[in-house]
């Protein structure tokens, strides 16, 4: 399944600097989606306006025009900027369009057809971190709420693993294929997806029908939180683990493959940290 999450752009190369145009669309996006995907605060970091972003947008231009100095200053005329940060807006945007998508395309099937009991219950479901939202083997729908500490807490197996997730990722992280530098383990589209998920199946967890507003926008101002607390579990992350959700999205370590030291030792438990039922905001 593709669904297109950049509009067309075909004028964007004559906003930019004539030196800028030959590169940019075959090395200066794929690195900046490869350091995005890496980032430990895909959505602040990428707010306009703030510093950060330009280091980052700057790291990027070194990395790629290795032969020309140009300083990122995030004014008005910066087309480099302006344009960079626009294109990573739209793939945060194209995450939440996607598995809002994917989620609606499952509850089309036969056994869920007008059926907003069995919809809203697997909803409810699908939303917890142990749920088949987020993994390939969720925990049973009666013990999805035990605590680990439960003598009947069963745990979820494949984490990040499940069908949304799997399809989620896959399809974002072809864009940083080409890379000029390699950015470590994709964290921040891990955490992206994963919160993304849980916003399309909690717009179907109050009755059972599509309700926009119980997820609010897929934006920084309802859902960072959520994101963050994913951001921390995939730090704990074994190698074994990445090394698994590498092989589901067909990604050799090492090829835009996503920055941050994995520590095997560490034992925290992804559903302890996870906010599990997180209710943003409303708009």
């Amino acid at each position: 399944m593709s669904i297109p999450s950049t509009p067309n752009v075909s004028d964007e190369p004559l906003s930019l600097p004539t030196w800028a145009v030959r590169k940019w669309r075959v090395e200066f996006l794929q690195t900046l989606y490869s350091r995005w995907m890496a980032d430990d605060n895909p959505f602040a970091n990428f707010r306009k306006g703030d510093t950060k972003l330009t280091e980052i947008i700057q790291e990027v231009v070194d990395a790629v025009y290795i032969d020309e100095e140009y300083t990122v200053d995030g004014s008005k005329d910066d087309a480099i900027y302006h344009i960079a940060y626009d294109r990573v807006r739209e793939k945060i945007s194209g995450i939440g369009r996607y598995t809002l998508t994917l989620v609606k395309q499952h509850f089309e099937q036969q056994y869920y057809k007008n059926k907003p009991t069995r919809i809203r219950k697997y909803a409810k479901w699908a939303m917890k971190p142990n749920g088949p939202g987020i993994c390939e083997e969720p925990a049973p729908q009666p013990l999805s709420s035990l605590s680990s500490s439960d003598p009947l807490y069963q745990k979820a197996r494949g984490i990040c693993l499940s069908p949304f997730m799997v399809d989620t990722m896959k399809e974002f992280i072809r864009h940083g294929a080409g890379s000029v530098e390699y950015h470590g383990n994709f964290i921040g589209l891990v955490a992206l997806s994963a919160a993304a998920v849980t916003r399309a199946f909690r717009m179907y967890s109050i009755d059972g029908i599509f309700t926009k507003s119980a997820g609010s926008d897929f934006a920084e101002v309802y859902w960072n939180d959520v994101v963050l607390s994913f951001i921390a579990s995939a730090k704990t992350f074994s190698g074994n683990q990445w090394q698994r959700i590498r092989d589901k999205l067909g990604v050799a370590e090492g090829e835009s493959d996503l920055g941050h030291p994995i520590q095997p030792k560490v034992e925290v438990s992804f559903y302890d940290t996870v906010a599990e039922l997180y209710t943003p905001s409303s708009p």
